[in-house]
């Protein structure tokens, strides 16, 4: 499916990605960069799984902590959300709501999660696609990917019995 279906002119798309916006973007299929290009979204990309890594002790806590530092991308950049809101107003109401969800455990829960918060809004950097380095290439055809679903099957080294990788992405929405 094509994730920007359903964005709107001036919207906002945020991406997990370990990368570096710059290689976000050229790691974009064509037809993405195009649209977010012409609808002028506000595109930012976070590592959640970073910020998550730094909070949480274990793996199984590290994959929920990713969803709380999204949380954080979201309130920080999303103009519906904050509604021209100052900072520190926002994350006060997101303080309400997780002493709502896990006030009961306790202060130190309750601060945990508001540091992954606060990172998570720190950790989101926009995609300066109308910069000199990345307006350049922004109809360039993205480079193919090293590591795809048949490299899976492969490693697995499953054969004819494992499933076939077809259905599974709506290749129109990649320029392969």
């Amino acid at each position: 499916a094509d994730p920007l279906k359903g964005l709107v002119d001036g919207g906002t798309f945020i991406l997990q990605s370990s990368l570096a916006p710059d290689e976000v973007w050229r790691e974009l299929p064509t037809r993405a960069r195009r649209t977010i290009r012409n609808k002028r979204i506000r595109f930012y990309v976070i590592d959640a799984f970073d910020v998550a890594k730094k909070h949480a002790p274990d793996p199984a806590l590290q994959t929920r902590m990713m969803g709380i530092a999204f949380i954080g991308a979201v309130v920080a950049n999303v103009d519906k959300v904050s509604a021209g809101a100052p900072r520190d107003e926002i994350m006060a109401k997101v303080r309400a709501q997780i002493a709502k969800k896990w006030g009961a455990k306790g202060e130190a829960i309750m601060d945990a999660n508001m540091a992954v918060v606060l990172d998570g809004a720190d950790a989101a950097v926009a995609v300066d696609y109308d910069g000199p380095d990345l307006a350049t290439i922004s109809d360039l055809a993205a480079p193919l990917p090293l590591r795809t679903v048949a490299l899976s099957a492969q490693m697995a080294d499953c054969g004819a019995t494992c499933a076939s990788a077809s259905g599974l992405f709506d290749y129109s929405y990649y320029d392969l």
